[in-house]
């Protein structure tokens, strides 16, 4: 029995031979590869897509992300922070930070009751800062 579409690394003339969203069909090889914003899987049997593509089921997403309504990858609530480059999810903010993996909307925020009052002695340091990317307070993952 003949799949409809081929999957990576079969032979291919035209995109169309290959599977839609994540393939192509390389020009030189003449073989189903992976689009833009896709790449092989761990076992190299089919591509999957970064935070932002489109999908048909959570296994055509990375790791650690699902396939939102059938049409979009996206992080999981638990892994909701994703990295820069959208290649993995994070499972915390200071997980995500330290590594430098957060996008130039990252803001720092210092909640007001931490705020040193005024006069406060000059050796007094209060360290805790709260991080907190522009996405998570437009999408309400968590209240700040």
């Amino acid at each position: 029995m003949l799949l409809p579409y081929n999957e990576l690394g079969q032979s291919c003339l035209v995109v169309e031979d290959c599977r839609q969203y994540a393939y192509t069909c390389d020009n030189q090889s003449r073989a189903c590869d992976c689009s833009e914003g896709y790449r092989p899987d761990e076992p190299a049997k089919i591509c999957v897509g970064a935070i932002g593509r489109r999908c048909n089921y959570d296994s055509h997403c990375i790791p650690n992300a699902y396939c939102k309504g059938q049409t979009i990858c996206t992080c999981k609530r638990e892994f909701g922070y994703p990295s820069l480059d959208k290649w993995s999810c994070q499972v915390s903010a200071a997980g995500a930070a330290a590594a430098g993996l957060f996008r130039s909307s990252m803001q720092l925020r210092m909640p007001a009751g931490l705020m040193a009052p005024l006069g406060a002695p000059t050796g007094a340091i209060i360290i805790p800062l709260v991080l907190v990317s522009s996405w998570q307070l437009k999408i309400n993952l968590f209240t700040v």
